[in-house]
């Protein structure tokens, strides 16, 4: 454990990159801090080049990206990481050899996702995912839904016959408008 409690937090990104961003405003945001110390301690592999989830997952053809996922992990274990996270849905469908070759936890978003629907006053019976072809076809919401005894309604935003539905669609519209919705806040706030 790091200085003030605090565990260091490994963060295996760059797919995409906004989402890794993201991930690192939203712990900074969730930190009560009253000085740049109070912080979490956060290593970031923002690789952007992990072989394609999608092609891997849904095309059937591409090289599997565990290789790379797993070496991430690695490194940033060696770096002093106390415990990873990923920012990516569809890196999830690689998790089992990612924490079979660390040993320091893995974070699985997913299953903290199903959880915390469990633990709402008003539990849904059913749940609405919108994801990628890749999250669709390693299906890793609906068997983490399932085990808590929730139904699960996903869809890839309604575009069948796209790589991948809506992320491909708002992974463009992020570079013509200029970055995240966080990297436009903070533009806005520093600007």
């Amino acid at each position: 454990m790091s200085a003030n409690d605090h565990p260091v937090v490994g963060i295996i990104g760059g797919m995409g990159p906004d989402a890794t961003v993201d991930l690192m405003q939203r712990v900074i945001c969730a930190t009560p801090a009253k000085d740049d110390a109070d912080h979490i301690h956060l290593l970031v592999d923002n690789n952007p080049k992990v072989p394609s989830r999608i092609a891997a997952l849904v095309e059937g053809h591409g090289e599997s990206p565990a290789p790379v996922l797993v070496q991430m992990a690695q490194n940033l274990e060696r770096a002093g990481a106390d415990l990873l996270a990923i920012p990516c849905n569809t890196a999830h469908a690689y998790l089992d050899p990612i924490r079979s070759a660390v040993a320091i936890p893995v974070l699985d978003m997913i299953q903290m996702t199903a959880d915390r629907l469990t633990e709402l006053s008003s539990q849904p019976e059913t749940v609405g995912i919108i994801a990628s072809s890749a999250v669709l076809k390693a299906q890793l919401y609906g068997k983490a839904l399932e085990a808590h005894g929730l139904r699960c309604c996903i869809t890839n935003g309604g575009r069948p016959g796209r790589r991948d539905g809506l992320d491909q669609k708002s992974k463009k519209q992020t570079s013509v408008n200029g970055g995240s919705p966080t990297i436009q806040r903070h533009r806005k706030l520093s600007g």
